[in-house]
């Protein structure tokens, strides 16, 4: 880090040098052209006014890659904020473009736009301010609300229909989750400003833990509807326990003042949620369970049901996290 003195050059005006090191980096000699973005923060960032005209491309060469491999690093190099995907081979497969077809609908803004002989271009054709992050938080919010409700219906219920169409919502929440993922690896390499994101950075990061931790919630709820879809009859045993209807009225209680809190950054509100996810009972509980020979089905739900309310204690944590290192920062800067 160096420390450079404001200089005055005439009326009102403040004047900072560049570091020579970094005007040589980018070639830059007088009289070129610099972008500044003030952030909310309060920074100031500093860039060649070209580097934007420059997309951020990315090459994957598919070699040996199985289907899952070629995934996880499509997936990757989308979440790293690149705005154009060459996929390479020296002839690519039918089914290794079947592939990559699968993988694009998985990507918030990402299209095919080539497919010669030997590569397939996956472009990004989203502006970001089409994706407005605390809105699809929203949206993440209430898609997972209704998949943990109709789960729990799905078993109370043996309703494999309902459970089928359970696991069909997740893909959706996983797909926004990767694309708030995406505007916070942007930001982090600049490759977005604050400014177009319209959040700070600590603001993007925090909604982004948000919504892992609901992609999470969603994940459990597929998890158990699975018990119902391998069930060859109704599991009205899953009923017999009456602590488990307050459980799952709890679930959904919490959810519901899960998303008040986030959206009103409210302390309170949080240690309230903590206080009440604390009295549940926990993995002692699944110890009675596994000791009274319950039904393996009963112990997975009560195991997703009791990871349920981990995840909603990490967004409370989080959230008082948040505010407190929001309020520090406010009365450190109100200060000068």
């Amino acid at each position: 880090m160096e420390i450079r003195k404001l200089q005055r050059t005439g009326g009102a005006s403040l004047t900072l040098t560049l570091p020579k090191k970094w005007t040589e980096r980018f070639g830059l000699k007088e009289k070129d052209s610099v972008r500044l973005h003030m952030q909310k923060s309060g920074t100031l960032t500093v860039e060649p006014r070209d580097m934007r005209d420059k997309s951020p491309i990315s090459r994957i060469h598919i070699g040996s890659l199985s289907d899952e491999m070629l995934l996880r690093e499509v997936i990757a190099h989308y979440v790293s904020g690149v705005d154009e995907i060459h996929i390479e081979a020296p002839e690519i497969t039918g089914h290794q473009r079947n592939t990559i077809r699968n993988i694009a609908k998985t990507l918030v803004g990402f299209e095919i736009v080539d497919e010669a002989g030997n590569v397939v271009v996956l472009k990004n054709i989203l502006d970001v301010s089409k994706f407005p992050v605390p809105q699809n938080v929203e949206k993440i919010f209430a898609a997972t609300f209704s998949m943990v409700e109709d789960a729990l219906k799905a078993i109370a219920d043996g309703d494999k229909r309902l459970a089928g169409d359970v696991i069909e919502r997740d893909a959706e929440i996983d797909k926004w989750q990767l694309a708030i993922t995406r505007r916070t690896y942007s930001l982090m390499y600049n490759h977005l400003t604050e400014e177009e994101v319209g959040l700070a950075l600590h603001e993007l990061h925090y909604y982004e833990r948000v919504a892992i931790q609901l992609e999470r919630i969603a994940d459990h709820a597929v998890k158990i509807v699975r018990v119902v879809e391998a069930s060859n009859q109704k599991p009205q045993h899953i009923l017999t326990p009456s602590d488990f209807k307050k459980e799952t009225n709890l679930i959904l209680d919490l959810l519901t003042d899960t998303k008040r809190m986030v959206d009103s950054l409210d302390k309170d509100l949080a240690h309230a949620i903590l206080n009440r996810t604390a009295d549940n009972k926990g993995p002692e509980y699944l110890v009675g369970l596994i000791q009274q020979k319950k039904d393996s089905a009963v112990i997975l739900i009560e195991d997703s049901i009791d990871r349920w309310m981990g995840y909603i204690m990490n967004i409370a944590e989080r959230t008082i996290d948040e505010i407190i290192a929001l309020e520090n920062y406010t009365e450190t800067t109100s200060e000068k």
